[in-house]
């Protein structure tokens, strides 16, 4: 009976096709080499990891958001981001502030170090993306929004 449903060419065709191989071995490749742009260009220059700067982009978009806020939209591991909000708090680069609302949680703030630090490492984001965005085609950027 399920015959019928079975492909003429399922013993052809191995999944994932070679097509798609390509676009996440594409994807996984301008991922690595973001990260690698950035670690050379944000890390050693100024001591921020990337997680750290996810942190400072959340806090600067939406002041005052929590920790399991950031977490749960980036899907970071608890201990590494409880680790990076603790060391960006002790470079002054962020402050926590005991929650109104619920007093076990901390929302979360930029210092005014914090804030030159979104806006350099924003301009530095903004340039790569401009430079990788000049090599794509007028349909791959509408594609992208």
């Amino acid at each position: 009976m399920l015959e019928q449903y079975t492909s003429k060419t399922a013993h052809k065709n191995t999944f994932p096709p070679e097509s798609l191989k390509r676009e996440i071995y594409r994807l996984f490749v301008l991922s690595n080499l973001f990260h690698q742009i950035f670690r050379i260009n944000i890390e050693q220059k100024n001591g921020i990891t990337l997680i750290e700067w996810k942190i400072i982009e959340s806090i600067f978009h939406c002041e005052g958001v929590t920790a399991s806020d950031i977490i749960n939209f980036w899907e970071f591991e608890k201990t590494a981001a409880s680790r990076s909000i603790m060391r960006l708090e002790k470079i002054g680069m962020l402050k926590r502030k005991v929650s109104r609302a619920d007093r076990r949680r901390y929302n979360l703030f930029l210092t005014a170090k914090g804030r030159r630090m979104f806006a350099e490492l924003q301009n530095f984001k903004e340039y790569v993306f401009q430079d990788i965005e000049k090599h794509l085609s007028a349909k791959e950027l509408h594609q992208m929004g």
